[in-house]
C-alpha cells in the first residue's frame, strides 16, 4: 500500500502552520492601483484590521488554538507506518486506516483552512463572490466546517473549486508522520525539478495555437495580433487572458504570500523555488538534500539571496556544474548549463564546500584536478555584492582568480561604497520594448519616404526634415572595433529574420577610414536624444561593451569599443566615467577590460550567454590611482602606464572619421589606417603589460591564455 507515499499535486503552491499562524497576506488581494474604488481595496482593510486584532492575541481572533486537532490524524499516520504487510489483510488494514485518516474532522477542518488561506491569491475580484479569506472568516470555517451561512458556504465551494483546478499541496498535511516531531522533514530529498518560467511568454504560449504570433519578434506587433483575437477567435483569446491571469495571480503567490521569501521575486523560475522549498521548509535539520538544478543557482542575479544564505548558514555541502554540450539531457539545449547541487540539514553543517564546474559527463568527475573547495571568506571576496559563486574549471584556475581578485579588488563594492572609476553602467533601446520607435525605420521604408543616407551614415531630406540615426547592435562591434559586421550587401528578408547575421566587414574594407556599416534599423533623433538625456556623458563617443556572448563563435567574451554616441540596442552596454581624467580612463579602462586576465575572470563569473550589470561590478579592476602611479619602460624609455594605454586605445579604436571627435581631444594623428599585423602587436603588449598589472608570473599568464578554447582552435587552424 503505497497511497500514503505517492502524492500529486502543485508541490510550490500550498501553505503551512507557519504561514497560518502569522500575518493574514494584505497582499493576496490585487488593487486598482491608484484613487479609484475597487473590491480589492476594501478587502485590504479589512485584512489589516483583523491581523491588528490577532496581534493582541484575542481568543476570538486566534488561529492558534486549532493546532491542536493535528494529533488526531498524525497518530493515524504513524499507525500506518507501523504495519508491516505480510498479507492482503495489512494492506486492505492500510487502506482503511488511510481513508479514516483523510476523512477525519480534523484533518478536513485543517485541509480546509489552508485551501481557502492559500485560495486568497486566487480569488475572483469581479464581485462574483459573497465572502472573502480572512483571518476572521478561516476562523469560524474551522470551528464549524458546514455553516448554515450562505456567504461562508459559497467561500468554502470557490475556495474548494480553486484548490482543485489549481492542485494546492500543503506538504504538512500530505505527509502528517514527516512533519511532527523535534525534527520534522524528510532526512533525504533527491529531485530533478522543472525549469520553467511562471511567467507566460507570449511566443512560447502561441506556438502551435497561432504561427504568426509566436514567429512575431516585434513585442509592438505581438500585442496588436494578440487584441486582434478578440474578434478573429475569440475562444483563443479567452484561453489567453485566462492564462495571463492565472500566471499573475501564481506569481503574487510566490512573492507576496511569504513562502518564497529568498527567491519569489522578479521574473521567478521554478527551478530556484524548488530549491528553496528543499532547503528551507521541507528537508529535516540533519537531512541531505541533492537536486538538479539550473547552475543560475549559484551564479544568477535573481538567486543571490538564496545562495547568499546557503553560504553564510553553512548549508551547501557540494555543487558539481556541467554543460549540456553531450546532451545528457536530450531535450535541453547544449549550451544549458546545470549542477548536481547538494545541501544539509540546518543542524548539519558544511564544514567545506566541494565545487566542480564545466563537466561534460559523468566520467570528468573523475578528474581530481577538476575539483577544488573554497571558503566563505573567498566567495565574498569575488562576488562581495552578491555572494553569487565564480565558476573555475581546475584547481589551478581557482588559485590564479584568487591571486588576480587579491591584487585588484571588484570594479564596485557596494557593500564598501568604492567605485574607484566612477563607472556607470546603461542601455539605450530595448530591442522588444521599444520596438514601436525604429521597427518600420528601415532602409527601404526611408528611402520610399524620400530619405536619402548621407556620409555620416544618418537618413536625411534636403527640406530639413528630423533625420533618422543608425541604431547599433552587438553584432555590429568586436574589441576595438565599431565596424566589424554589416548588412550591407545581405537580403532584406535575411535581416529580420530570428536570427539575421551580418556580413564580416573585411580587414581591406575597414582601411577605408570613411567607410560605414549598414544597420537594420534607424532612429529618429529627437527619440535618441530623449533616451541620451538619462546618460551623464557629454562626449560624441562612448565606450560599448557587448552583451551577450555566442559561445560556439566568440573567441574572447569581452569586447569592448569605443563607438560613435549613437542609437544603441540593448545588446549593448554603454559605460561612462565620472572622473578628472574621464576621457584617458574610458580609454584605459577599454584596454583592461579587452585583454585576456580581465576576460579570464569574466569566463568565471557568468554561467549564462548574457553579461549582466551585476558581473560587471564585480570583476577585478585596477584603480586609476594604482595606474598613474605606474610606469613602464619601452625601448629604453620610462613611459608612464596611463600613457600607455591611452596611446595604444588611441590607434587600435580611431580607425574611422565617426570618430574624430575622439582623437581630436589628444595629440595623436588620425585616424589610423586599418592594419592587422599592426594591431595585433599592439593588443599583444597590452596584453602583456596587463598581466603585469594583476601580478602574474610567466607560468600563470601562460595558463591564461591557454584557457580559452577557442582561440586554441583558431591559432591550430591558422597554423
Amino acid at each position: 500500500f503505497l497511497d500514503h507515499h505517492i502524492k500529486c499535486g502543485n508541490s510550490l503552491i500550498g501553505a503551512n502552520s507557519e504561514l497560518l499562524e502569522g500575518e493574514f497576506p494584505v497582499d493576496a488581494y490585487e488593487t486598482s492601483g491608484g484613487r479609484d474604488w475597487h473590491v480589492g481595496n476594501e478587502i485590504r482593510k479589512r485584512v489589516r484590521s483583523e491581523n491588528k486584532e490577532r496581534s493582541k492575541g484575542s481568543s476570538e481572533s486566534s488561529l492558534h488554538q486549532w493546532g491542536a486537532g493535528k494529533e488526531e490524524y498524525v497518530d493515524i499516520a504513524e499507525q500506518l507506518d507501523e504495519i508491516e504487510e505480510e498479507d492482503t489483510e495489512d494492506i486492505e488494514k492500510k487502506k482503511k486506516l488511510y481513508d479514516e485518516l483523510q476523512h477525519s474532522k480534523a484533518y478536513q477542518q485543517e485541509k480546509l483552512a489552508y485551501d481557502i488561506w492559500t485560495a486568497a491569491f486566487y480569488w475572483p475580484m469581479d464581485g462574483s463572490a459573497k465572502e472573502y479569506p480572512s483571518p476572521s472568516t478561516i476562523e469560524k470555517i474551522r470551528r464549524n466546517p458546514s455553516p448554515d451561512d450562505e456567504k461562508l458556504q459559497d467561500l468554502i465551494d470557490i475556495a474548494t473549486n480553486i484548490s482543485n483546478e489549481q492542485k494546492f499541496f500543503h506538504w504538512e498535511l500530505e505527509f502528517p508522520g514527516v512533519f511532527s516531531g523535534t525534527s520534522s522533514g524528510f532526512d533525504c530529498i533527491l529531485g530533478n525539478p522543472p525549469w520553467e518560467e511562471i511567467k507566460n511568454l507570449e511566443r512560447e504560449w502561441f506556438a502551435g495555437k497561432n504561427a504568426e504570433i509566436a514567429e512575431c519578434e516585434s513585442q509592438n506587433k505581438r500585442q496588436k495580433l494578440i487584441e486582434q483575437l478578440e474578434a478573429d477567435n475569440p475562444e483563443l483569446y479567452r484561453r489567453w487572458k485566462r492564462a495571463q491571469r492565472r500566471s499573475e495571480e501564481t506569481s503574487r503567490f510566490m512573492s507576496k504570500s511569504g513562502k518564497y521569501p529568498l527567491t519569489g521575486r522578479g521574473d521567478v523560475n521554478t527551478y530556484a523555488l524548488f530549491t528553496e522549498l528543499a532547503v528551507n521548509q521541507i528537508l529535516s535539520d540533519y537531512g541531505q538534500s541533492g537536486i538538479v538544478v539550473k547552475t543560475g543557482i549559484a551564479t544568477d542575479y535573481q538567486t543571490q539571496d538564496l545562495f547568499e544564505y546557503l553560504i553564510e548558514e553553512n548549508r551547501l555541502y557540494s555543487l558539481i556544474d556541467f554543460a549540456n554540450k553531450k546532451k545528457i539531457f536530450p531535450d535541453v539545449a547544449p549550451p544549458e548549463r546545470f549542477c548536481l547541487l547538494t545541501t544539509t540539514g540546518a543542524e548539519n553543517p558544511s564544514v567545506e564546500i566541494e565545487f566542480s564546474f564545466y563537466n561534460l559527463e559523468l566520467s570528468d568527475l573523475q578528474d581530481e584536478g577538476g575539483r577544488y573547495s573554497m571558503t566563505t571568506n573567498q566567495i565574498k571576496m569575488m562576488n562581495p555584492n552578491t555572494v553569487n559563486c565564480p565558476m573555475f574549471r581546475t584547481k589551478r584556475e581557482k588559485d590564479i582568480a584568487v591571486g588576480i581578485y587579491e591584487e585588484a579588488s571588484v570594479l564596485i563594492n557596494e557593500e564598501a561604497g568604492r567605485n574607484p572609476w566612477e563607472v556607470s553602467f546603461d542601455y539605450l533601446f530595448h530591442m522588444s520594448n521599444d520596438s514601436s520607435l525604429f521597427s518600420d525605420n528601415t532602409l527601404e521604408n526611408l528611402r520610399d519616404k524620400g530619405y536619402r543616407l548621407n556620409d555620416k551614415n544618418h537618413f536625411v531630406k534636403d527640406n530639413g526634415e528630423e533625420k533618422y540615426l543608425p541604431l547599433y547592435e552587438a553584432k555590429f562591434l568586436q574589441q576595438y572595433d565599431h565596424r566589424f559586421g554589416t548588412f550591407e550587401g545581405v537580403d532584406e528578408e535575411k535581416r529580420f529574420g530570428r536570427r539575421a547575421a551580418t556580413k564580416k566587414v573585411s580587414n581591406e574594407e575597414k582601411k577605408d577610414t570613411e567607410l560605414n556599416i549598414l544597420p537594420r534599423y534607424w532612429i529618429r533623433e529627437s527619440d535618441f536624444k530623449d533616451k541620451k538625456s538619462n546618460i551623464e556623458w557629454s562626449e560624441k563617443w562612448i565606450l560599448a561593451l557587448r552583451r551577450y556572448i555566442r559561445t560556439t563563435t566568440d573567441a574572447r567574451p569581452a569586447m569592448g569599443t569605443l563607438a560613435p554616441f549613437e542609437p544603441f540596442g540593448d545588446s549593448v552596454i554603454l559605460t561612462t566615467f565620472d572622473t578628472e581624467d574621464q576621457k584617458k580612463d574610458a580609454i584605459a579602462f577599454n584596454a583592461i577590460y579587452n585583454s585576456f586576465v580581465f576576460d579570464f575572470s569574466l569566463q568565471q563569473s557568468t554561467s549564462s550567454a548574457a553579461i549582466s550589470f551585476y558581473i560587471l561590478k564585480q570583476l577585478p579592476m585596477p584603480s586609476p590611482e594604482k595606474i598613474k602611479e605606474r610606469t613602464l619602460v619601452i625601448e629604453g624609455e620610462e613611459v608612464d602606464l596611463l600613457e600607455f594605454f591611452v596611446e595604444q586605445g588611441l590607434y587600435l579604436n580611431w580607425t574611422s572619421k565617426k570618430l574624430d571627435s575622439l582623437g581630436e581631444s589628444f595629440d595623436f594623428d588620425g585616424p589610423v589606417v586599418w592594419d592587422e599585423n599592426e594591431r595585433r602587436k599592439r593588443k599583444a603588449m597590452i596584453d602583456a603589460v596587463v598581466a603585469r598589472l594583476y601580478e602574474l608570473d610567466k607560468s600563470d599568464f601562460e595558463f591564461v591564455i591557454n584557457t580559452f578554447d577557442i582561440l586554441k582552435s583558431i591559432s591550430t587552424k591558422r597554423n
